[in-house]
């Protein structure tokens, strides 16, 4: 014999002892921000847990849901005789302040001087204190009393002010906002011998246009002056446009082709154009775009739009350029189309797989 002998090894672990400790309480809906009235219902796990809640001094016994009707932080405890009170925890509540009443933005158009007006639009300009909004009946210019990081090119905003004219652009004047939601920054494609006074404020696209003069009073002004052309002749100013420098030059000159995405301006009864981004002016393309802003309807995503979602429901529109199916290579698996459109220049595809209607796709439709 060898000597040897088996050995057992075994590891002991430290098994906890149950806590006698009453779970920490939850709340229903979460902490953050709700709407006014909410009713909060607080919670524990604990079988047979008292809870009881305070806002400020003495804890009360919770028996009903809390309603929350302004700004407040609760904080919560369970307890149960015969075991440690759980931890204390706090549950703090911003109640969503209430949207005013509207008027559509033609309505304040057609009101008297003075005169005060509450709309709703999406932003199409942020520029210093004014910001240009839209909505389906027309365009306004809200000018604050100062400017403010508040309001970012394509918010949904609420404004207040007293109706008044600068130089022709229809204002809001001593304007007052909240955020709000609920509208999308589409442009209208259109030409410039088109635009009427009716744009003012609007969002428009012109594609196109030949430059024929970028002015910056010998680099004296921040932001040049463009004037373009169109193929009949027509001319506009892109006022005080955002563009970037290359090399200590406009990155746009003379003779360049544009298509230019901007709000409708008017100064002493001559249209403009203003933009606030620098990647609402690009050299033309000549790729056809099949689909106009216009021709996506509220709620709708275009193929780019789509692409960039990576959970939920969705409804997009496209151009059909490409149709799998059974009716082509026998499989059902791939029972799909290819939508398609042409974004900024750019060609943009989606894939969708539709096992039921895919036969009713026809290459070249544009479908929702």
């Amino acid at each position: 014999a060898s000597g040897q002998q088996d050995i057992a090894i075994y590891k002991l672990e430290t098994v906890p002892a149950p806590s006698n400790k009453v779970a920490t309480p939850t709340a229903d809906p979460v902490a953050g921000e709700v709407a006014k009235g909410t009713k909060v219902e607080f919670k524990c796990k604990t079988e047979g847990a008292k809870i009881s809640y305070k806002t400020t001094g003495e804890y009360t016994e919770y028996t009903d849901p809390v309603e929350v009707n302004a700004d407040t932080t609760f904080t919560v405890k369970a307890t149960k005789d015969g075991m440690d009170d759980s931890d204390e925890v706090k549950f703090a509540y911003t109640v969503k302040a209430e949207e005013p009443t509207t008027v559509p933005i033609s309505t304040a158009l057609a009101g008297e001087k003075d005169a005060s007006f509450t709309v709703k639009g999406v932003v199409t300009l942020v520029d210093g204190q004014n910001y240009y909004l839209q909505d389906a009946t027309g365009g306004i210019c809200l000018r604050l009393a100062s400017k403010t990081t508040e309001i970012a090119l394509g918010d949904t905003i609420i404004g207040t002010g007293k109706r008044d004219t600068y130089n022709g652009l229809p204002q809001l004047g001593s304007g007052t906002f909240q955020k709000s939601s609920g509208l999308t920054l589409n442009a209208k494609s259109t030409t410039i011998g088109a635009l009427t006074t009716a744009d003012v404020c609007t969002y428009v696209t012109i594609s196109g246009v030949e430059v024929t003069e970028v002015y910056d009073k010998d680099g004296q002004f921040t932001q040049p002056n463009i004037t373009v052309k169109d193929a009949d002749g027509k001319t506009i100013q892109l006022y005080k446009a955002v563009i970037n420098k290359v090399d200590g030059e406009w990155e746009y000159k003379v003779g360049d082709k544009l298509d230019i995405t901007a709000a409708v301006s008017i100064y002493n009864e001559k249209l403009q154009l203003r933009n606030t981004k620098v990647e609402e002016v690009k050299l033309h393309s000549d790729v056809y775009d099949p689909i106009s802003d216009d021709m996506i309807p509220e709620g709708a995503l275009n193929v780019k739009e789509a692409a960039a979602q990576t959970s939920g429901t969705i409804t997009v529109v496209g151009q059909v350029v490409y149709h799998y199916g059974k009716n082509y290579n026998g499989k059902a698996s791939i029972d799909s189309i290819i939508l398609e459109d042409v974004i900024g220049g750019e060609i943009y595809g989606y894939q969708i797989y539709d096992f039921t209607n895919y036969a009713k796709y026809v290459v070249g439709d544009i479908v929702k």
